[in-house]
């Protein structure tokens, strides 16, 4: 509920945009485990838009919402190993591990 919350807090619904209190919400659900919100830090993080840019603490939250079977981290994470992102080496070994966990996943 707290990641659904933060979304209102970037100004959906016709509440007031509130960009702290937004990314507190979903910090303090990717600290509880929700891989969305896991996901959704990594990204923020990765990209520097609401939150400091830091390549290798993104990749924790990537590693993190992957885990669980999180498609997009699970998506992400081969790509930045195939291409060498956030500052990892490429690793054709790794990439395809991640390849392979999103291609068993049932997720959507």
């Amino acid at each position: 509920a707290l990641y659904y919350m933060s979304h209102f807090y970037f100004g959906f619904g016709g509440v007031e945009m509130d960009v702290a209190k937004a990314v507190a919400a979903a910090r303090v659900a990717a600290q509880k485990g929700y891989p969305q919100a896991q996901y959704w830090m990594g990204w923020q993080t990765e990209t520097g838009a609401h939150l400091k840019q830091d390549q290798s603490l993104a990749l924790r939250w990537y590693v993190k919402a992957a885990e669980s079977n999180y498609w997009m981290a699970l998506d992400r994470l081969y790509l930045a190993y195939r291409d060498g992102d956030l500052g990892l080496e490429a690793d054709a070994e790794k990439s395809n591990y991640y390849l392979e966990l999103r291609r068993k996943c049932k997720c959507k």
